[in-house]
């Protein structure tokens, strides 16, 4: 019997939804951060977008959080 292994993320990435949470924002605000720019998204092996943990915290302490 063959099974299927979900990937395990690295720890120095995040999701859309960790990186809301971290904010405390809604994801669809994060998504629009990624359009305007000041987010840049990591395109995982399984084609899921991430986030680098350091760019998230950097743009928190950016803006005192």
């Amino acid at each position: 019997m063959i099974r299927r292994v979900r990937p395990v993320e690295p720890p120095d990435l995040m999701t859309r939804e960790q990186v809301a949470a971290y904010f405390g924002v809604r994801p669809g605000r994060v998504r629009r951060w990624e359009l305007r720019g000041v987010l840049t998204p990591v395109q995982t092996a399984a084609g899921e977008r991430r986030y680098m943990t350091e760019e998230v915290q950097a743009l928190a302490a950016l803006y005192g959080q």
